[in-house]
């Protein structure tokens, strides 16, 4: 079974190649091409310690086996504004298209089987 990115999208790349297009400030060379995508997770309920261990692992271990990724955080979210989002993190990704190759790589989407059963997720994708 092939998941679809946290966003509910096929393709980030295709999407963000849509709104570059469409955006002016994108347009005029503002950013630099590498990606963040950032996301934080709400626990369902009966999710157990072993479980957010094992999807912080998880997530840390994606760094090295996916191509495009150059740096991966994650870790508890301690903010008083946090909205219940126990568990954030940050990926830098090399440019555009290797964001989609994230989301549809073999690695990612073996997490995501396991992982999306548990989780309420939001994320947010940005070029800086």
């Amino acid at each position: 079974m092939k998941f679809r990115t946290l966003a509910g999208q096929n393709s980030s790349n295709a999407v963000w190649q849509v709104k570059r297009q469409a955006l002016p400030w994108v347009r005029g060379g503002y950013n630099t091409g590498m990606i963040v995508h950032t996301f934080a997770f709400r626990w369902k309920a009966g999710v157990g310690e072993d479980q957010k261990l094992r999807a912080m692992a998880g997530i840390r271990g994606l760094q090295g086996k996916i191509p495009g990724l150059l740096e991966t955080w994650v870790g508890v979210n301690f903010s008083p504004r946090s909205q219940g989002y126990e568990l954030g993190g940050v990926i830098e990704i090399r440019r555009p298209a290797a964001l989609g190759a994230y989301g549809g790589h073999p690695v990612h989407q073996e997490l995501l089987q396991w992982l999306m059963p548990l989780i309420d997720p939001v994320e947010v994708d940005f070029e800086t």
